[in-house]
């Protein structure tokens, strides 16, 4: 067990020390920063999205 653990560990600094992960990293924070855009946009527009769905319930709901 302990052997699997050392060939992790190993496989984990090699990983750590190449530069190729950095373009992962800087993809990642990309894609943070485009779902905290997009969960601002949602928190802003779902008051109103909240009414519409709220609107079109209570017209099925109403056989309109």
């Amino acid at each position: 067990m302990s052997r699997k653990l050392q060939r992790m560990c190993s496989k984990a600094k090699q990983i750590l020390k190449n530069t190729n992960g950095q373009g992962l990293v800087e993809y990642a924070l990309i894609l943070v920063l485009v779902a905290i855009v997009v969960i601002a946009a949602l928190k802003s527009i779902g008051s109103e999205t909240n009414k519409v769905f709220c609107n079109v319930s209570d017209h099925i709901r109403l056989g309109n």
